[in-house]
Parts: C-alpha cells; structure tokens; sequence
C-alpha cells in the first residue's frame, strides 16, 4: 500500500461491553463512506493482497456505522440508534486494519446469539472459504 500508516496513532483495542437494548432504529446514509472515497487506491491494493492470499474473499456491501448512542440507559426501555453508511467489505476490513485514532467509526458487531434453554451458546467453527477460516464464533455472522 503506497499510504502510509503511522501505527503510533492507532487506537487501543477497544473495550468490549454488552447492552440490553429494546429497540434498535438505525438509519442508513445514501452518502458515501468518506474513508472509502479518500483511500480508494489503497483500498483497491488491499483487496488484491487479500484475494490472492484467500481466493474465495468476497468483496460484497457491508454497512459501515459512522455514529451512534444509546438513550434512555437508565430506563427499562432503553433505545440503540445509529446512523450507517453502505461500503464494501474491503473497505471495511481496510479501515479496520489501518485505522487511526482520528477515526469517528466504530467497528459495531450486533447479532442475535442462540442460547439452548440450559444456557449454552450455539457456536459454529468457520469455513475454509471464510476470511478466517477455524475460528469459532456466533451462529448469526462473522466475527
């Protein structure tokens, strides 16, 4: 990639936390994700490294969330709103591996999990044809 990225800026790994939510609105942008426009020459370097090393990467839409909150936490009903913008998963995974601090995104993964009814959680192992294949994860997506 000719961009280069000054790993000093990178954020930490973020904290992970749950939240009961009841409702979720989120709305989805018809503007362009700006990261995606800004480094598209970049990003296109970046899908051929990743397609050559797994020839099944597919580089189909995802949904990039550009800001969120949740309002009303101290209620019995609190609410999850964002606001997303549409992308490819290689600009996602990109940004995802070369973000930096100065970034207002945020890598939000929200999926239903299946839990039998003596509390276990269905897990599945990923495919050989996944971006990473053998990880165990969540039924409901990839991790």
């Amino acid at each position: 990639m000719s961009r280069q990225y000054n790993t000093e800026d990178r954020c930490s790994p973020p904290r992970i936390r749950v939240e009961r939510v009841s409702t979720v609105p989120v709305q989805l942008d018809d503007l362009p994700w700006q990261f995606a426009v800004q480094n598209s020459d970049e990003i296109a370097a970046f899908r051929q490294v990743k397609q050559k090393a797994h020839p099944h990467f597919h580089d189909g839409s995802v949904h990039v969330m550009t800001s969120w909150e949740i309002r009303g936490a101290q209620t019995n009903a609190p609410t999850f709103t964002g606001r997303m913008r549409r992308t490819n998963f290689a600009s996602f995974l990109c940004w995802k591996t070369f973000a930096v601090c100065s970034q207002q995104e945020v890598d939000f993964y929200g999926g239903a999990a299946l839990m039998t009814r003596d509390g276990a959680l269905l897990m599945v192992l990923s495919g050989d044809e996944t971006i990473v294949p053998g990880i165990l994860e969540l039924s409901s997506g990839f991790h």
